[in-house]
C-alpha cells in the first residue's frame, strides 16, 4: 500500500499574503525597536522634571517637553521606517517566494532564504511528536494561519510554517502520511 502514495508531495503557500503579513509585522517591530531610544531618554527627563518642581512652577515647560516628545516619537518612526525599508522588506520578498515544503520519502523538507541565508531542514517522520494549527489573532487580520510541528529531540524543538493554503488540509495530509509511513 506504501507503493501507492506518491514519494513527493509540495503543498503551496498564499505568497502574497505572506508577504504583506511579513512586512507589516517586521515594520511594528521596527518602530517598538526605535521607541526604546525615547523611553530611555524621555523618562529620565521627565523624572528629573517633577523632582525639581518645573513641570508645576513653570507652564512653558510642559509645552516644551510635549514637543520634545513628539520630536522623539517622530526621530524614532523615522529611523524605524529606514532600518525597515534598509533591512526588512527585502528579506520578508525573499521568505515569501523562497518558502518551500514538501514530502521527501521518509522526510518532511523545508527550504527557506531569511535575511540572506538559506536553510534546508530535513526532519525524518520518526522524529516528528504533533502537528498543530496556530491562529493567533495578528494572523487572522491577514486571513493566515500557522502550522506548528513538534519534533522529538533531548531539546524539544518546533516549526512554525505560516502562510500554507488550507492548513488544515495540510495537517491532516501530514498525519495521515505519517501514520501510513509507520505502517
Amino acid at each position: 500500500m506504501l507503493e501507492e502514495r506518491p514519494i513527493q508531495i509540495e503543498f503551496e503557500f498564499d505568497r502574497d499574503v505572506l508577504y504583506r503579513y511579513l512586512r507589516v509585522k517586521s515594520l511594528l517591530q521596527w518602530f517598538v525597536l526605535g521607541l526604546w531610544p525615547m523611553g530611555f531618554i524621555g523618562i529620565p527627563l521627565l523624572m528629573l522634571l517633577m523632582e525639581n518642581g518645573m513641570l508645576v512652577l513653570f507652564p512653558e515647560y510642559n509645552k516644551t517637553l510635549v514637543k520634545a516628545v513628539f520630536v522623539m516619537i517622530g526621530l524614532a518612526s523615522c529611523f524605524s521606517l529606514l532600518g525597515y525599508v534598509i533591512f526588512e522588506r527585502r528579506s520578508a520578498w525573499n521568505l515569501s517566494q523562497s518558502i518551500r515544503l514538501d514530502v521527501d520519502g521518509n522526510f518532511l523538507r523545508l527550504r527557506t532564504l531569511w535575511r540572506g541565508c538559506h536553510t534546508d531542514q530535513k526532519i525524518h517522520f520518526r522524529a516528528l511528536i504533533d502537528y498543530e494549527i496556530v491562529d493567533r489573532w495578528f494572523l487572522r487580520c491577514f486571513g493566515l494561519q500557522a502550522l506548528k510541528i513538534t519534533t522529538a529531540s533531548h531539546n524539544t524543538y518546533w516549526v512554525n510554517i505560516i502562510g500554507l493554503k488550507d492548513c488544515e488540509k495540510v495537517r491532516d495530509q501530514l498525519v495521515e502520511f505519517d501514520e501510513l509511513r509507520g505502517l
